[in-house]
């Protein structure tokens, strides 16, 4: 949408309008989601929450910006983990 309206402003030709539908990517929070693509694949639970984490840092812009947002996941992992370990060990 960008494109065009910076076409538009400078009385350029707007890029044409594609759409390609790829599936649903459902974060349910925590480790929990749901992901289906084309009806061919469809996950749910912890597995559908890493694959969905693993398309978002894949389609990040560049690969620096894909590593920090897996660094910042797996950081939150570990300290969740920790956190969890903790509160067993307090019962």
């Amino acid at each position: 949408a960008a494109w065009n309206v910076r076409a538009a402003l400078r009385g350029e030709r707007p890029l044409a309008f594609r759409y390609a539908n790829l599936g649903e990517m459902l974060s349910l929070g925590g480790a929990e989601a749901s992901l289906s693509s084309l009806g061919v694949f469809n996950f749910e639970g912890p597995v559908a929450s890493a694959a969905r984490r693993a398309v978002y840092a894949a389609r990040m812009p560049t690969a620096s910006q894909a590593s920090r947002v897996g660094l910042s996941w797996a950081v939150d992992a570990v300290l969740a983990a920790a956190k969890k370990a903790s509160e067993t060990m307090r019962s």
